[in-house]
């Protein structure tokens, strides 16, 4: 999955943006589907909980 993150807080917009690779199969992420009306699943919501690099 790719991230886009601001990695400096105290920056303006548009400035200290990073683009990270995070890999789905590491404990602490959470993948679950989001269904559509026609019961597909095309989009998902991802947790981060306690992730670790």
């Amino acid at each position: 999955m790719f991230v886009l993150a601001r990695t400096n807080p105290k920056a303006v917009a548009r400035r200290w943006i990073s683009m990270l690779l995070v890999p789905l199969d590491q404990p602490g992420i959470e993948v679950r589907p989001i269904r559509n009306v026609t019961g597909e699943t095309d989009f998902n919501e991802v947790f981060f909980d306690a992730a670790t690099t």
